[in-house]
Protein backbone atom coordinates (compact mmCIF):
# COMPACT_ATOMS: atom_id res chain seq x y z
CA UNK A 1 0.00 0.00 0.00
CA UNK A 2 1.25 3.48 -0.92
CA UNK A 3 1.95 5.47 2.26
CA UNK A 4 -1.08 7.50 3.28
CA UNK A 5 -0.67 11.23 3.99
CA UNK A 6 -1.96 12.42 7.36
CA UNK A 7 -3.57 15.85 7.40
CA UNK A 8 -3.97 17.72 10.69
CA UNK A 9 -6.34 20.66 10.25
CA UNK A 10 -5.60 23.43 12.72
CA UNK A 11 -7.01 26.84 13.64
CA UNK A 12 -6.33 29.29 16.48
CA UNK A 13 -8.35 28.29 19.54
CA UNK A 14 -9.02 29.67 23.01
CA UNK A 15 -6.71 26.85 24.11
CA UNK A 16 -4.07 25.41 21.80
CA UNK A 17 -4.11 21.61 21.75
CA UNK A 18 -1.88 21.08 18.72
CA UNK A 19 1.32 20.24 20.62
CA UNK A 20 -0.53 17.65 22.65
CA UNK A 21 -2.03 16.15 19.50
CA UNK A 22 1.35 15.94 17.80
CA UNK A 23 3.04 14.53 20.89
CA UNK A 24 0.38 11.86 21.09
CA UNK A 25 0.81 11.07 17.38
CA UNK A 26 4.57 10.63 17.60
CA UNK A 27 4.30 8.57 20.80
CA UNK A 28 1.74 6.28 19.15
CA UNK A 29 4.37 4.47 17.09
CA UNK A 30 2.67 5.30 13.81
CA UNK A 31 5.93 5.35 11.86
CA UNK A 32 6.59 1.68 12.62
CA UNK A 33 3.43 0.67 10.74
CA UNK A 34 4.84 1.85 7.42
CA UNK A 35 1.34 2.94 6.54
CA UNK A 36 1.44 6.68 7.19
CA UNK A 37 3.65 8.88 5.06
CA UNK A 38 3.92 12.65 5.25
CA UNK A 39 2.32 14.46 8.18
CA UNK A 40 0.94 17.80 7.00
CA UNK A 41 -0.37 20.48 9.36
CA UNK A 42 -2.82 22.60 7.36
CA UNK A 43 -4.22 25.86 8.68
CA UNK A 44 -7.92 26.46 8.15
CA UNK A 45 -7.31 30.21 7.83
CA UNK A 46 -4.39 32.53 7.02
CA UNK A 47 -3.94 33.24 10.75
CA UNK A 48 -1.21 30.86 11.87
CA UNK A 49 0.05 32.76 14.91
CA UNK A 50 -0.65 29.76 17.16
CA UNK A 51 1.96 27.73 15.27
CA UNK A 52 4.71 29.81 16.86
CA UNK A 53 4.27 27.76 20.03
CA UNK A 54 4.89 24.44 18.30
CA UNK A 55 7.45 22.23 19.99
CA UNK A 56 10.50 22.52 17.67
CA UNK A 57 11.49 18.91 18.32
CA UNK A 58 8.14 17.83 16.87
CA UNK A 59 7.52 20.45 14.22
CA UNK A 60 10.70 19.49 12.37
CA UNK A 61 9.00 16.20 11.48
CA UNK A 62 5.89 17.75 9.95
CA UNK A 63 5.12 19.86 6.90
CA UNK A 64 3.34 23.15 7.56
CA UNK A 65 0.87 24.45 4.96
CA UNK A 66 -0.64 27.88 5.64
CA UNK A 67 -3.75 29.01 3.77
CA UNK A 68 -2.77 31.96 1.55
CA UNK A 69 -4.52 35.24 2.29
CA UNK A 70 -5.61 35.44 -1.35
CA UNK A 71 -7.51 32.15 -1.04
CA UNK A 72 -9.29 33.40 2.08
CA UNK A 73 -10.12 36.75 0.46
CA UNK A 74 -11.50 35.14 -2.69
CA UNK A 75 -13.71 32.92 -0.55
CA UNK A 76 -14.91 35.84 1.55
CA UNK A 77 -13.72 33.96 4.62
CA UNK A 78 -14.15 36.92 6.96
CA UNK A 79 -17.85 37.14 6.16
CA UNK A 80 -18.59 33.45 6.80
CA UNK A 81 -20.10 32.04 9.97
CA UNK A 82 -18.02 29.86 12.29
CA UNK A 83 -19.52 26.68 10.83
CA UNK A 84 -18.94 27.86 7.27
CA UNK A 85 -15.32 28.65 8.14
CA UNK A 86 -14.92 25.16 9.60
CA UNK A 87 -16.27 23.65 6.37
CA UNK A 88 -13.94 25.83 4.30
CA UNK A 89 -10.94 24.54 6.23
CA UNK A 90 -11.92 20.98 5.29
CA UNK A 91 -12.62 22.02 1.70
CA UNK A 92 -9.20 23.69 1.53
CA UNK A 93 -7.18 20.66 2.68
CA UNK A 94 -9.13 18.40 0.30
CA UNK A 95 -8.36 20.63 -2.66
CA UNK A 96 -4.70 20.76 -1.65
CA UNK A 97 -4.42 16.97 -1.58
CA UNK A 98 -6.16 16.69 -4.94
CA UNK A 99 -3.67 19.16 -6.44
CA UNK A 100 -0.58 17.53 -4.96
CA UNK A 101 1.63 15.08 -6.88
CA UNK A 102 1.16 11.39 -6.24
CA UNK A 103 -2.10 9.51 -5.95
CA UNK A 104 -2.37 7.67 -2.64
CA UNK A 105 -5.37 5.38 -2.33
CA UNK A 106 -6.44 7.02 0.93
CA UNK A 107 -5.86 10.11 3.03
CA UNK A 108 -6.29 10.38 6.80
CA UNK A 109 -7.53 13.73 8.09
CA UNK A 110 -7.82 14.67 11.74
CA UNK A 111 -8.45 17.81 13.75
CA UNK A 112 -5.98 19.46 16.09
CA UNK A 113 -7.63 18.48 19.37
CA UNK A 114 -7.36 14.69 19.49
CA UNK A 115 -5.08 12.07 21.01
CA UNK A 116 -4.17 8.81 19.29
CA UNK A 117 -4.26 5.29 20.68
CA UNK A 118 -0.84 3.65 20.75
CA UNK A 119 -0.62 1.31 17.80
CA UNK A 120 -3.51 2.97 15.95
CA UNK A 121 -1.82 3.01 12.55
CA UNK A 122 -0.79 -0.64 12.69
CA UNK A 123 -4.32 -1.56 13.77
CA UNK A 124 -5.78 0.44 10.89
CA UNK A 125 -3.32 -1.12 8.44
CA UNK A 126 -4.39 -4.59 9.53
CA UNK A 127 -8.12 -4.01 9.04
CA UNK A 128 -8.33 -1.56 6.14
CA UNK A 129 -7.85 -4.13 3.33
CA UNK A 130 -10.78 -6.16 4.68
CA UNK A 131 -13.15 -3.34 5.47
CA UNK A 132 -14.65 -2.68 2.02
CA UNK A 133 -18.12 -4.20 1.63
CA UNK A 134 -18.20 -6.56 -1.36
CA UNK A 135 -19.44 -4.99 -4.56
CA UNK A 136 -19.81 -1.51 -3.06
CA UNK A 137 -18.05 1.81 -3.23
CA UNK A 138 -14.84 2.24 -1.19
CA UNK A 139 -16.00 3.25 2.30
CA UNK A 140 -15.30 6.35 4.32
CA UNK A 141 -13.86 5.15 7.63
CA UNK A 142 -14.14 7.20 10.80
CA UNK A 143 -11.70 6.55 13.64
CA UNK A 144 -13.98 8.40 16.07
CA UNK A 145 -17.61 8.05 17.05
CA UNK A 146 -18.82 10.37 19.82
CA UNK A 147 -20.72 9.49 22.92
CA UNK A 148 -23.40 12.10 23.62
CA UNK A 149 -25.89 11.25 26.35
CA UNK A 150 -29.43 10.67 25.05
CA UNK A 151 -28.28 11.17 21.45
CA UNK A 152 -25.90 8.33 20.56
CA UNK A 153 -25.83 4.63 21.30
CA UNK A 154 -23.30 2.87 19.09
CA UNK A 155 -22.62 0.04 21.56
CA UNK A 156 -18.99 0.18 20.44
CA UNK A 157 -17.64 -1.59 23.51
CA UNK A 158 -20.20 -4.36 23.17
CA UNK A 159 -19.33 -4.75 19.49
CA UNK A 160 -15.63 -4.92 20.37
CA UNK A 161 -16.24 -7.57 23.05
CA UNK A 162 -18.15 -9.56 20.43
CA UNK A 163 -15.12 -9.53 18.15
CA UNK A 164 -16.14 -6.74 15.74
CA UNK A 165 -13.30 -4.45 14.70
CA UNK A 166 -15.50 -2.22 12.57
CA UNK A 167 -19.16 -1.69 11.83
CA UNK A 168 -21.27 0.17 9.29
CA UNK A 169 -23.49 3.05 10.36
CA UNK A 170 -25.91 5.41 8.65
CA UNK A 171 -27.61 7.27 11.48
CA UNK A 172 -25.33 10.26 12.01
CA UNK A 173 -21.87 11.41 11.02
CA UNK A 174 -21.11 13.67 13.95
CA UNK A 175 -17.53 14.80 14.30
CA UNK A 176 -14.65 14.92 11.86
CA UNK A 177 -12.05 14.25 14.56
CA UNK A 178 -10.29 11.61 12.42
CA UNK A 179 -11.52 10.20 9.11
CA UNK A 180 -9.99 7.99 6.39
CA UNK A 181 -11.14 9.10 2.94
CA UNK A 182 -10.64 7.14 -0.28
CA UNK A 183 -8.99 9.61 -2.61
CA UNK A 184 -11.52 8.92 -5.35
CA UNK A 185 -14.28 10.49 -3.22
CA UNK A 186 -12.44 13.69 -2.30
CA UNK A 187 -13.29 15.76 -5.38
CA UNK A 188 -17.09 15.29 -5.26
CA UNK A 189 -17.17 15.54 -1.46
CA UNK A 190 -15.23 18.82 -1.49
CA UNK A 191 -17.57 20.24 -4.13
CA UNK A 192 -20.57 19.15 -2.09
CA UNK A 193 -19.11 20.90 0.98
CA UNK A 194 -18.58 24.07 -1.01
CA UNK A 195 -22.14 24.09 -2.32
CA UNK A 196 -23.99 23.14 0.87
CA UNK A 197 -21.76 24.10 3.83
CA UNK A 198 -19.94 27.17 2.51
CA UNK A 199 -21.55 28.95 -0.46
CA UNK A 200 -25.07 28.23 0.83
CA UNK A 201 -25.16 26.89 4.35
CA UNK A 202 -27.63 24.05 4.80
CA UNK A 203 -25.65 21.74 7.08
CA UNK A 204 -22.34 21.63 9.00
CA UNK A 205 -19.39 19.79 7.53
CA UNK A 206 -19.88 16.45 9.28
CA UNK A 207 -23.60 16.24 8.45
CA UNK A 208 -22.84 17.20 4.85
CA UNK A 209 -20.24 14.44 4.47
CA UNK A 210 -22.63 11.84 5.85
CA UNK A 211 -25.50 13.03 3.69
CA UNK A 212 -23.33 12.93 0.56
CA UNK A 213 -22.03 9.46 1.33
CA UNK A 214 -25.42 7.90 2.00
CA UNK A 215 -27.10 9.52 -1.00
CA UNK A 216 -24.35 8.17 -3.27
CA UNK A 217 -24.16 4.66 -1.89
CA UNK A 218 -20.83 5.15 -0.12
CA UNK A 219 -20.60 3.02 3.05
CA UNK A 220 -19.55 4.78 6.25
CA UNK A 221 -17.60 2.54 8.60
CA UNK A 222 -16.46 3.10 12.19
CA UNK A 223 -13.60 1.30 13.87
CA UNK A 224 -14.05 -0.26 17.26
CA UNK A 225 -12.48 0.72 19.49
CA UNK A 226 -12.19 4.34 18.41
CA UNK A 227 -8.58 5.04 17.48
CA UNK A 228 -8.62 8.69 18.58
CA UNK A 229 -10.26 10.56 21.42
CA UNK A 230 -11.39 14.17 21.63
CA UNK A 231 -9.52 16.49 24.02
CA UNK A 232 -10.95 19.86 22.98
CA UNK A 233 -12.63 20.82 26.23
CA UNK A 234 -12.40 24.49 25.18
CA UNK A 235 -13.97 24.33 21.74
CA UNK A 236 -14.44 26.82 18.94
CA UNK A 237 -18.22 26.72 19.37
CA UNK A 238 -18.99 24.06 16.77
CA UNK A 239 -20.96 21.90 19.20
CA UNK A 240 -23.20 22.47 22.17
CA UNK A 241 -21.38 20.06 24.46
CA UNK A 242 -17.95 18.52 24.92
CA UNK A 243 -18.04 15.03 23.46
CA UNK A 244 -15.69 12.10 23.85
CA UNK A 245 -15.30 8.76 22.09
CA UNK A 246 -18.00 6.17 22.50
CA UNK A 247 -15.28 3.61 23.26
CA UNK A 248 -11.55 4.40 23.27
CA UNK A 249 -8.52 2.44 24.46
CA UNK A 250 -5.20 4.16 25.16
CA UNK A 251 -3.45 1.29 23.36
CA UNK A 252 -4.67 -1.03 20.61
CA UNK A 253 -1.38 -2.91 20.44
CA UNK A 254 -1.71 -6.70 20.71
CA UNK A 255 -5.49 -6.70 20.66
CA UNK A 256 -7.01 -10.18 20.83
CA UNK A 257 -8.01 -11.45 17.42
CA UNK A 258 -11.77 -11.79 16.83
Amino acid sequence: MTPIPLIILTVPRMKNYLNRTLQSLFLSGFRESGMIGEVIVVTGAPDHSHLSSLDPDISQDVTISVMPQEIADNAGLRTLSAKQKCAFGHYWWMRQILASPGRPEYVVACEDDVIFAKGWAEHLRSILPNIRPAGREPPIVTLYRPYIKDHTCDRSEERFRNGERWYEFSDHFWGTQAVVYPLEHLDPISRHLYDFSIKTFTSPVDDAIGAYAWSHGIPTIATTPCLVNHIGEDTTGQSHCFHVADYFLESVQNLPQP
